[in-house]
């Protein structure tokens, strides 16, 4: 658990940031179905940190999901892109898809195509 300022406590929760766990990632192309196999690799690692995802209440059997928590690089394209320079928290938000566009890539786009964008609202995973 990662709360310097805040008392420590002895349970995981959703989005406590911890360290010392191994993460294993599945990556294939398609999921597997009864009717054929398919490819896949899986990567092993010790991350820095990692983050959990199990909500608390689902711990109790002592099974817990966590995911690598990366470093936002300082080259990133994220820093290209205006809103999210202001505030890099608002990438795990709802937000209008035009605010995720680099402002260089939305003056190449075409009228029909701008249109389109401006009637998309991104969510967290799409």
């Amino acid at each position: 658990m990662f709360y310097e300022d805040q008392k420590k406590s002895n349970f995981l929760r959703l989005g406590d940031v911890v360290k010392g766990f191994v993460s294993a990632v599945p990556e294939m192309d398609e999921p597997f179905t009864d009717k054929k196999f398919v490819n896949y690799k899986v990567t092993v690692e010790l991350p820095k940190l990692l983050v959990v995802l199990t909500p608390c209440c689902s711990i109790g059997d002592e099974k817990i999901s966590v995911v690598s928590l990366e470093e936002v690089g300082l080259r990133s394209d994220l820093f290209k892109i205006p809103y999210l320079k202001e505030d890099m928290t608002r990438v795990n938000r709802k937000m209008k898809a035009k605010n995720a566009i680099i402002p260089q890539k939305w003056d190449t786009l075409g009228p029909e195509e701008q249109m389109k964008i401006l009637t998309l609202t991104l969510t967290v995973g799409e």
